[in-house]
């Protein structure tokens, strides 16, 4: 469009006032988090719970096709909602160290910027998830570190793959899901809920400061 609406300048701008609000300081950094990812999880739950009802639809009748395209549809859907979910919060876990980096909260070296930023390269998922949880940490002084021995773990590193299929599918198959890989997804996105759950417990309090 060459010309913008007046809404859409005020969305812009609003948005760029809430961003601008979120970086002056760390407890207007994590609050601004939070507020996303409860966001998030809105929608990743209402998709968990409709995809489980899909599941039982094809359960109670495994012969009816329609069912069963219905069911793929919202395993697909809930797929990439979850690891959206993850991404989104890991990516602004990074962008809160790095807001605090630019206040003078935390000193972080020129590679450390380019890492967290992606400035010359994309990292991979599970890159991004790491170097969140990293720098998280570091930044408020915390030793928690994600169990990656919980089994579900294994779990998560499986749904990253039928992410990846479902976003950058190489063949008609795999837009297919199997019940095995939506239940990985599922134990997946719940530990890592888990994981963020107890890192902001671990923080005893510092980032409401």
């Amino acid at each position: 469009m060459l010309f913008d609406s007046p809404m859409e300048n005020d969305i812009e701008q609003l948005e760029k006032e809430i961003l601008g609000g979120a970086k002056k300081s760390l407890q207007a950094s994590v609050e601004y988090l939070l507020s996303m990812e409860l966001q998030f999880d809105k929608d990743t739950r209402e998709l968990y719970r409709l995809v489980r009802e899909k599941t039982d639809n094809v359960l109670g009748d495994e012969n009816d096709s329609k069912k069963f395209e219905e069911f793929q549809l919202y395993a697909r859907a809930f797929t990439r909602a979850a690891y959206a979910h993850i991404e989104g919060v890991a990516y602004l876990m990074r962008m809160v160290v790095l807001w605090a980096h630019d206040r003078g909260e935390l000193q972080l070296s020129e590679t450390d910027q380019e890492k967290l930023s992606e400035k010359y390269r994309y990292n991979s998922f599970k890159d991004n998830f790491n170097l969140a949880f990293n720098y998280f940490t570091r930044l408020f002084g915390s030793a928690f570190r994600p169990n990656k021995k919980d089994p579900r773990y294994k779990s998560f590193l499986r749904g990253i793959d039928a992410r990846d299929s479902t976003m950058h599918p190489k063949s008609p198959i795999c837009f297919s899901m199997s019940g095995d890989a939506v239940r990985d997804v599922q134990m997946g996105l719940l530990w890592f809920s888990e994981s963020f759950r107890e890192l902001l417990h671990s923080l005893n309090g510092d980032q409401r400061k």
